[in-house]
């Protein structure tokens, strides 16, 4: 297989740089060790880190279009504003169903239960 862009990691990063290169115009493989895509996005757990410590609303791009579709497929009743710090609760299954969804969408080829030892490299 011959790609353009190999991404070692599907947690949240990995998944993000394999799908801004791909929506980008490479072609791109995921490689994965475990069977799921998110990492501990998808472990139930709720996601802060959109917000500042105001409560202004920082982050957006790819991690809101996330939010979006997981409010729309009911994996999250969007942002509990906490006084001390918003956050997101979620499902964690239709973390890793939207996730795979947004791959998917994005044309990024994805080998699971697969692990990358390490980088091979010819001419430069």
């Amino acid at each position: 297989m011959k790609v353009d862009v190999i991404v070692a990691g599907g947690g949240p990063s990995g998944m993000a740089a394999a799908v801004a290169a791909a929506r980008n115009g490479a072609d791109v493989l995921l490689v994965k060790k475990l069977n799921f895509i998110g990492g501990l996005l998808a472990s139930g757990l709720p996601i802060i880190g959109h917000h500042n410590r105001h409560g202004k609303q920082v982050v957006f791009g790819l991690a809101q279009e996330i939010v979006e579709r997981l409010k729309k497929n009911g994996g999250s009743l969007g942002f509990v504003m906490d006084p001390r710090y918003p956050y997101l609760p979620v499902d964690p299954e239709m973390v890793k169903q939207v996730l795979l969804e947004v791959i998917e969408e994005s044309n990024v080829k994805i080998l699971f239960q697969t692990f990358a030892g390490e980088a091979i490299v010819k001419d430069s």
